[in-house]
């Protein structure tokens, strides 16, 4: 069965349908730790522009598990690089 990743596959709907998102926001705090990373990833494009997401993803820096604190530094460097242009 062929992998799908989760960002790739949501991203388009993430930040036009409130359900999809909303399951997506719900999965931050999923056991999984592929899921957890998966969601900061469909998230992120939202970082800049939404401050519940962006609060959202703040609170996964402090993730047990180191793949999901890389996702979500590399989802803030968004705004680093808003900040700088």
């Amino acid at each position: 069965m062929p992998s799908i990743d989760l960002k790739f596959a949501l991203a388009p709907l993430v930040s036009s349908d409130a359900d999809v998102r909303q399951a997506i926001f719900q999965r931050l705090d999923d056991q999984n730790v592929y899921v957890r990373r998966s969601a900061v990833e469909a998230l992120a494009p939202l970082v800049s522009s939404d401050a519940d997401v962006r609060q959202a993803i703040l609170q996964r820096l402090d993730d047990q598990h180191v793949n999901v604190r890389m996702a979500t530094v590399r989802a803030l460097e968004q705004i680093v690089s808003d900040l700088m242009a």
